[in-house]
C-alpha cells in the first residue's frame, strides 16, 4: 500500500479512537470515512468476503434489515423513522468496520486514540471539580449531592464506561503481558487506574456505570485466571463495600434510588429511578398487546404517547432498556437479533483464547448489562463506539504490537 495513504489511515485510525470518549461529531464523521476508504479500496474491501462468515458481523446487518423491513409497519412521523435508521446506521456499516481493522496498525492507532481522549476526560474532569466549573460536561449541576457531578463530554454513564474501557485495558496488558513492561510504564498505569477509580466512584454520578465499572473489574481477572480472579473479585466486593462509606456520590445516588422507589409507591414517578420505573411498566404493557411483530420501525415515542395518553417529558422516546425499546419496535425479533449479537461476541472472544478477545467478552458483558437500565445499543454515541471496539478487538492480535515501541 502506498506509505501516505498508510499513514492517512493510521491518522484516522487514531482520530476514531478519540472521538468515542471525546466527540459524537468527529466520530460520526470517521466512522463514515472509514466506511468510504472500504468502499473505494480494494486492498481492504477484498477481505469483507472473509468477515462476511462472521456471525457477529452478520448478526449486525440482519438487525438493521429488521429495522428496514418494519418502517412499513410504523405509523411514526417519518422524522422519527428516520432518526432511528441513522442512529443504528453502524450495525449495517459493521462489515466494512470490521474490514478496516483487519488491519492491525489501525487498530493500533485506534487504541492509542482512544487511550488519549479517555486521559483527556479524566484530566478535564479533575480540573472542572477542583475549581468547582463545569466547562465540558452535559449533566454537570444536575445531581443535588454535595460532591457534584463532573464527566467530562459526555454523559455520566458513558464517561464512567470509557473511563472503565481504558482501565480494564491497562489491567490486561499489565497482566498478559507485564513481563514486557517497564517499572516506570507499571507506575504510570496504576496510577492512572487509581486516578480513573476514584473519578468514577467519588466525582462522577450514575450508577448504571459505577455497577459496570466494578463488574468489569471483576470479569478481567476472572478471565485472567478464574481461580485467582475469584478471590480478587471477593476483595474487589468487599472494598466496593468500604467505598460506598466513603464516596457521597454512591451514598447519594443510593439514598436516590432508596427514595425515588418510596415515591413511586406513593404515585409519584417524576424522579429519575421512578421515571425508569414507568417506563418499564408501559413498555411491558405495550409488548405485551404486540410482543410478536410489535409497533414498527422508531414508533417507540408515537406509540408510547398514543398509548399512555401522556405528553411532554413524561411521554418519553426511550424506556431506558434497549431490549425493551428493540421489543416494543421489531417485536420479539428485535431482542433475540441483539441477543444473538451479544452471544456471537462472547462466543468469538472467548473462542480466540487471546487477551484481545476476552477484553471483547468483557465488552459483550458489559453493554448488555447497560442495556438493562440504558440505550449501550441504540444510542448514538455508544452503538457506534460497541461496534468500533468490537471490530478492533475481534479482529486478531493488537496488544502485543501496542506495548512496542
Amino acid at each position: 500500500m502506498n506509505p501516505q495513504r498508510m499513514y492517512l489511515y493510521s491518522f484516522v485510525s487514531f482520530l476514531t479512537g478519540l472521538a468515542i470518549p471525546v466527540s459524537t461529531a468527529l466520530q460520526n464523521i470517521t466512522v463514515v470515512f472509514i466506511s468510504l476508504v472500504v468502499i473505494v479500496d480494494p486492498n481492504i474491501r477484498k477481505s469483507i468476503r472473509d468477515i462476511s462468515r462472521n456471525y457477529f458481523v452478520v448478526f449486525c446487518v440482519l438487525l438493521y434489515v429488521l429495522f428496514l423491513l418494519w418502517v412499513y409497519k410504523s405509523q411514526a412521523p417519518t422524522q422519527d423513522v428516520t432518526h432511528m435508521l441513522i442512529k443504528m446506521r453502524g450495525y449495517v456499516l459493521c462489515p466494512l468496520i470490521f474490514a478496516f481493522f483487519t488491519t492491525i496498525e489501525y487498530r493500533v492507532w485506534a487504541c492509542r486514540g482512544f487511550i488519549l481522549g479517555a486521559l483527556i476526560t479524566l484530566a478535564i474532569s479533575f480540573i472542572m471539580f477542583a475549581f468547582n466549573h463545569p466547562m465540558l460536561s452535559a449533566t454537570s449541576g444536575g445531581w443535588t449531592c454535595t460532591i457534584g457531578d463532573w464527566p467530562a463530554f459526555r454523559y455520566h454513564t458513558y464517561h464512567n464506561l470509557f473511563l472503565a474501557v481504558m482501565v480494564t485495558g491497562l489491567i490486561s496488558l499489565m497482566l498478559y503481558f507485564g513481563n514486557a513492561l517497564s517499572r516506570k510504564t507499571k507506575i504510570i498505569y496504576v496510577v492512572l487506574c487509581l486516578l480513573s477509580t476514584y473519578d468514577i466512584l467519588y466525582l462522577v454520578q450514575g450508577r448504571a456505570g459505577q455497577i459496570i465499572y466494578v463488574m468489569m473489574l471483576m470479569l478481567v481477572f476472572l478471565l485472567w485466571n478464574f481461580k485467582k480472579g475469584i478471590f480478587i473479585s471477593i476483595g474487589i466486593a468487599i472494598l466496593s463495600l468500604a467505598i460506598l462509606q466513603t464516596s457521597p456520590g454512591l451514598k447519594c445516588g443510593l439514598e436516590r434510588v432508596t427514595s425515588d422507589v418510596q415515591n413511586y409507591d406513593k404515585g409519584d414517578a417524576d424522579t429519575s429511578f421512578g421515571a425508569r420505573l414507568e417506563f418499564h411498566k408501559y413498555a411491558l404493557m405495550m409488548i405485551k398487546d404486540k410482543p410478536i411483530t410489535g409497533y414498527g420501525t422508531g414508533s417507540f415515542h408515537y406509540s408510547y404517547q398514543k398509548y399512555t395518553g401522556f405528553m411532554g417529558n413524561r411521554a418519553t422516546r426511550h424506556p431506558h432498556n434497549d431490549f425493551y425499546w428493540l421489543w416494543v419496535e421489531l417485536g420479539i425479533f428485535g431482542p433475540l437479533g441483539l441477543l444473538a449479537i451479544i452471544f456471537a461476541g462472547i462466543y468469538y472472544g472467548y473462542k480466540s483464547r487471546t487477551p484481545e478477545g476476552k477484553f471483547a467478552v468483557i465488552i459483550s458483558i458489559s453493554y448488555a448489562v447497560c442495556a438493562l437500565q440504558g440505550g449501550g445499543y441504540t444510542d448514538n454515541i455508544s452503538g457506534a463506539a460497541f461496534i468500533i471496539l468490537m471490530a478492533v478487538f475481534l479482529s486478531g492480535n493488537t496488544f502485543n504490537r501496542l506495548i512496542k515501541k
